[in-house]
């Protein structure tokens, strides 16, 4: 793989742009993914935070929902490589057509987010930090989910699935995690048990200006959240 840029910088990771080499390929023809570098201090820190993510993404295959390829460690960073989204995310497509949006495209992109919101819903979850930059625009103008970093279980079943996508991971030795059976057989990443200190009303994660206000006042988040 090739680092290309970088795409994105929050307080917690940065996101690069990485290219798949291809022997016979012109460069604009390889295969291009969004590696979400987990900075060590936040790792140490948001363990648990970042194996619920690890495992939610891997229960997630609807189309409208980024797809997590692979996730490992390195060099005491973890590493999650997503599907890349070329057209940048909603906030700076919103900031650039300061003018408003068509009602083609907005019913279009409203539709599609919906779309991937109803289907969070349905598997049992509640996706939490729904704003303009956690929904990435692909090459071809669709609409997805991004970070599911402050995604919950708000059923039985889900919170099960959860463990059970966990426990498939395998912590074979100190910086060297793998997981058998993922969707495309390719994702490593670290996984432990599940924790119920995770579902504390007061450690759900946001952005404050979008959070819904239960989320607020320090309830559990519902489908009526998002």
């Amino acid at each position: 793989m090739v680092r290309a840029r970088e795409i994105g910088k929050g307080a917690f990771s940065t996101v690069l742009l990485y290219l798949v080499t291809q022997k016979g390929k012109a460069r604009s023809e390889w295969p291009e993914y969004a590696v979400k570098v987990i900075h060590p201090d936040v790792l140490a820190k948001y363990s648990q935070n970042i194996s619920r993510e690890i495992a939610i993404l891997r229960l997630m295959p609807h189309p409208g929902i980024t797809r997590l390829v692979s996730a490992f460690m390195y060099h005491s960073e973890c590493y999650l490589v997503l599907e890349y989204a070329a057209n940048g995310d909603m906030f700076d497509y919103l900031q650039a057509h300061s003018s408003g949006l068509s009602e083609g495209v907005a019913k279009r992109a409203l539709g599609e987010v919906l779309a991937a919101l109803d289907s969070i819903h349905q598997q049992g979850f509640v996706y939490v930090d729904l704003k303009p930059e956690n929904i990435v625009i692909t090459s071809t103008r669709h609409m997805k989910l991004t970070d599911f970093g402050g995604a919950r279980p708000y059923t039985a079943e889900a919170e099960k699935e959860v463990e059970k996508s966990r426990h498939a991971v395998q912590e074979l030795r100190s910086g060297d995690w793998k997981y058998e059976g993922s969707n495309d057989g390719s994702v490593k990443a670290e996984v432990d048990h599940f924790d119920e200190s995770e579902l504390d009303p007061t450690k759900m994660e946001g952005t404050t200006i979008y959070m819904a206000p239960e989320l607020l006042r320090g309830q559990y988040p519902s489908v009526a959240s998002d």
